[in-house]
């Protein structure tokens, strides 16, 4: 769990620094301002959800199954460690900062409710307005307008602090502020998440002006007004003030001439950004790939019988039934030989009426994690079979190869026989191979 938490929060903070990256070096000081905002906006909801996407590609393997052998008991061994005191330490305090910017937050709003029924409001078209003497500053949250109703104002300034504050509320400025505060509370101890806050709080001011001088205000009444109406009392969180912020910088971006539209295209940076991110937390998905030659492995170092059956589990991969077709036969003075080919047993007896069960040792081969070796089922070989010593095709019984010579037999069947040898091969194909004399 907190493993998870914690690359959770690794990719926000990429996220939101990338976003920050591009915004602070490139479009802080353009005037396309609606612009900014949807970006900034992007930005906090990639930091949101991105992290919960994770990319995925496959890879092809071919595990490596250590079998024990049949002397060794087989062991489960599952080690569990507890988690260490650091991580108990990090949990409570990341609780505790988030319980105590929440419970800020929850001040702030109910001190705002306190406020609101205290005064009253006046029910207007889309908004609502209230009027204090108890802020020095005016300023807007959700939908409410609070205005200083005090004679200190000039009337030409309440006129233009008032639909700079309206500009907040018919933009929903709010809405942005209260997933950027939401982002704070749970990344409390991220500073980038800070500054990225402060930077969409400017924005929306720079929109409000902007808004204020479309009415046809005159720039300079509203630097003025702008210059000496002064920050008195602290404002909520999510709320928007008019003398709030950098007041030289939103001067100085009142008169700045119009940015070019093609400045926006250096969002595009954005895209290889997120390319990178997504290939550096990327998760592989290993896929076993079966071999062309061998299709399965049936038993390791041990004795194949009618009613044995086994599993091995290689952890982290797909279940699949792996399926032999290859073995090395060890002589003994009289011989049984079973070979088991895609989950069925070929049984050749010789001659001998007793016979002997000879130890199967494996080649190597391609196998998957899951090695599950299904009870014998035993099955005459077919007259049709086609049967190959050392490369050269043999018509005679197969019983009358002498056990002892034999170094190998690998059995093809279904579609690996037919690629090889056509429709001749479609009952199966059996290639001996002799060993060599020395």
């Amino acid at each position: 769990m907190m493993e998870q938490l914690a690359l959770y929060l690794l990719k926000s903070t990429v996220c939101i620094s990338g976003f920050l990256g591009v915004y602070w070096c490139f479009l802080k000081n353009e005037t396309f301002y609606r612009f900014n905002r949807y970006f900034l906006l992007a930005g906090l909801l990639t930091a949101a959800l991105l992290p919960f996407y994770t990319y995925t590609f496959k890879v092809n393997s071919v595990p490596n199954v250590a079998v024990l052998p049949a002397s060794s008991p087989s062991a489960i061994v599952q080690t569990t460690a507890g988690s260490p005191l650091i991580y108990l330490f990090l949990i409570v305090v990341y609780a505790l900062g988030i319980v105590f910017f929440g419970l800020r937050y929850f001040i702030g709003l109910s001190k705002l409710k306190s406020l609101i029924r205290k005064y009253g409001f006046t029910e207007m078209k889309g908004y609502r307005l209230v009027k204090t003497n108890d802020l020095k500053s005016s300023f807007s949250v959700f939908n409410y307008i609070l205005v200083n109703g005090s004679a200190e104002t000039s009337e030409i300034e309440k006129k233009l602090i008032f639909e700079h504050e309206l500009a907040h509320v018919k933009q929903f400025h709010w809405l942005d502020l209260l997933l950027s505060q939401l982002l704070c509370v749970f990344q409390w101890f991220n500073p980038l998440v800070w500054v990225y806050t402060f930077c969409i709080k400017q924005n929306h001011e720079f929109l409000a002006d902007t808004a204020v001088l479309a009415k046809g205000n005159p720039v300079g009444l509203y630097r003025a007004a702008l210059l000496n109406h002064s920050l008195g009392t602290p404002i909520f969180a999510l709320s928007s003030s008019f003398a709030h912020y950098d007041k030289l910088k939103r001067v100085k971006m009142m008169t700045k001439a119009a940015s070019a539209s093609t400045k926006k295209l250096i969002v595009l940076v954005l895209l290889p950004l997120l390319a990178v991110f997504l290939w550096a937390f990327a998760k592989p998905i290993f896929v076993t790939v079966p071999d062309v030659r061998a299709r399965g492995l049936a038993t390791s170092r041990g004795i194949v019988s009618n009613a044995a059956s086994s599993e091995v589990t290689a952890p982290g991969y797909a279940r699949q039934e792996v399926l032999a077709d290859t073995a090395q036969v060890k002589p003994q003075k009289k011989a049984s030989t079973v070979i088991k080919v895609e989950s069925k047993e070929v049984e050749m007896k010789p001659k001998e009426p007793a016979p002997v069960i000879l130890e199967a040792t494996l080649l190597p081969t391609s196998v998957s994690d899951d090695m599950v070796v299904s009870p014998v089922k035993t099955t005459a070989i077919k007259p049709s079979v086609l049967v190959y010593l050392d490369g050269q095709e043999i018509h005679y019984e197969i019983n009358q190869i002498k056990s002892e010579t034999i170094e190998s037999i690998h059995v093809l069947k279904g579609t690996s026989a037919t690629d090889l040898y056509g429709e001749r091969g479609k009952d199966g194909v059996v290639i001996i191979t002799s060993k060599k004399q020395l």
